[in-house]
């Protein structure tokens, strides 16, 4: 109806005579006050509405609605911070340039076969005999056939001067633990966490998967800077020099 009416008036002011061209006011004007500016449904602005989708951008994918791979989590690029040290010994730099620590490992336990995708950031240094970066997990999250749930209270550590990482989480009142099964000469590891162990809540051992029999296998693979990673294969093997083996 309103159409209708505004049709009307611009033919009326179209079908003046030569007092038209005596008038400052064009059927533009008419019809901008006969339009209410507060009613803005009838006015539609196509200007504003492609500013509205560029706000939105592609497709944003969240961590438990559907990822970018087969696994269904949706991979950061990792970035690389810089962070403060303090204490330890002269002639180390007061600063450290640390790369995000994002992990991606296999999870079979049980009948449980799934993956689990952690982001980490560093948040300090602190130095000894070298710069140890301590972080904080910004996510972590677990995928079982597609079907993905956020973990609870999960800590990535540096693993001290030999950097003998590890991952931890909480599922299901269990805690599990990604670490390593061998070690090198002076207690360093030589390859990616490898296994699991899971504890109950009060720390007692479940399972010791990371014994030298290693009975709960993983794989582990850190995702680089343009955010791919290698394939997750187990690739153990015992270090050189470990007597263990």
């Amino acid at each position: 109806m309103r159409s209708c009416v505004l049709m009307i008036a611009i033919i009326a002011l179209s079908g003046c005579s030569s007092d038209r061209g005596s008038s400052d006011t064009s059927p533009a004007d008419i019809v901008q006050d006969l339009v209410d500016p507060s009613d803005a449904s009838d006015v539609v602005q196509p200007e504003l509405l492609d500013d509205a989708e560029a706000e939105l951008g592609p497709d944003d994918k969240s961590q438990d609605g559907g990822g970018d791979n087969e696994f269904g989590f949706t991979i950061r690029l990792p970035e690389v911070h810089t962070v403060k040290c303090e204490g330890g010994m002269p002639g180390f730099e007061d600063s450290l340039d640390q790369l995000d620590q994002d992990w991606l490992c296999t999870f079979d336990y049980g009948d449980t076969h799934g993956h689990v995708y952690v982001q980490a950031t560093v948040t300090s240094c602190f130095v000894t005999m070298s710069q140890i970066p301590e972080f904080e997990v910004q996510g972590a999250w677990i995928s079982i056939d597609g079907q993905v749930e956020a973990l609870a209270n999960a800590y990535y550590d540096w693993g001290g001067n030999h950097q003998n990482d590890y991952l931890e989480f909480e599922r299901n009142g269990e805690q599990f633990k990604y670490y390593h099964a061998s070690f090198g000469p002076g207690w360093r590891a030589c390859q990616n966490m490898h296994c699991l162990q899971v504890k109950d809540l009060n720390g007692d051992f479940i399972e010791n998967g990371c014994t030298t029999d290693r009975t709960l296998p993983a794989a582990c693979v850190q995702v680089k800077e343009d955010g791919t990673y290698d394939e997750l294969v187990d690739t153990f093997e015992p270090c050189e020099g470990d007597d263990n083996y």
